[in-house]
């Protein structure tokens, strides 16, 4: 894959990506449970241009070794009992979360909790909870805590404001939410899946705060990654807002992410290029055995 690219060489405008996405879903997409291979057909472009790379850390787990996304300068990167997360102090947000995700996870029994509070691991401090009060925004998870059910303190981490972007409403509880399920039947076919999801962030996007500015994302994007029968991937690519769309209608290729975002993802997976190229199907991660 190319190396991680400039975040100001990237799409200026935001609602010309928006405006590609299909007003409906496309006639040879189904529903979620049975997309065929050739459902995405949304293409996102952008101008880019070429930034020495960062060091990527190695995740490691007794399956498979997978490196972290790619470094942002002056982010802060802080591993917590269920996510790492990369902390972006000027847009008081993560540029990504990253983590596996296994049954064990979403099958425990602990309760939600509601407790936002500032990561204190992140040394420059995350925002607090009161830059959100009566903004219009909902504090949107990133590692969401229903991923995070089989133990308490991992889950009351998930409520740290270093794992939260603004997200509106009816997206953020809806479409948004309709992905995090899709994502957790993903796992009860499977053994563990990688996921890494984040915020579009660029300059000159609307803030929200008292104490701190923090920027709206107008994008977010989710990807899952498995090792499984040679490696799968599949990505989504979604406006912030509310939709009654079919989630298969914001599938895209890793490398269209990779693209918008200047991040590089799974970077020491063998087959890297070739699965990232290609847009996931959702019936293989639904029903493969």
């Amino acid at each position: 894959m190319d190396q991680p690219q400039n975040r100001k060489s990237q799409v200026s405008q935001v609602d010309q990506i928006e405006q590609q996405l299909p007003t409906e879903v496309p006639q040879s997409a189904e529903s979620v449970e049975s997309a065929p291979d050739d459902v995405n057909s949304n293409t996102y472009t952008t101008t880019t241009t070429e930034v020495p790379t960062f060091s990527a850390p190695t995740i490691t787990d007794e399956r498979i070794e997978v490196s972290y996304p790619s470094r942002v300068a002056d982010d802060q990167v802080v591993q917590h009992l269920s996510y790492t997360v990369s902390y972006n102090d000027k847009y008081e947000q993560p540029d990504w979360v990253f983590y596996l995700l296994t049954q064990e996870m979403v099958n425990g029994k602990v309760t939600r909790g509601e407790k936002f509070l500032p990561d204190p691991d992140v040394k420059l401090a995350t925002a607090v909870t009161t830059d959100y009060t009566k903004s219009g925004y909902d504090r949107g998870h990133l590692c969401p805590s229903a991923d995070v059910r089989h133990d308490a303190a991992a889950q009351s981490e998930t409520f740290y404001m270093s794992n939260i972007s603004p997200q509106e409403p009816n997206f953020n509880r809806g479409v948004w939410k309709k992905l995090e399920e899709l994502v957790r039947q993903f796992v009860s076919v499977h053994d563990s899946l990688y996921v890494v999801t984040g915020p579009v962030l660029q300059d000159k996007l609307k803030q929200i705060g008292k104490r701190n500015k923090v920027a709206v994302p107008e994008l977010f994007y989710k990807i899952i990654y498995t090792p499984k029968n040679g490696g799968h991937m599949i990505g989504f690519l979604m406006p912030n807002k509310g939709s009654n769309k079919k989630l298969s209608t914001f599938i895209v290729s890793v490398d269209e992410i990779e693209s918008v975002t200047g991040l590089n993802f799974f970077s020491n997976v063998a087959n890297e290029s070739d699965l990232e190229s290609k847009p996931g199907n959702v019936r293989w991660w639904q029903q493969c055995e």
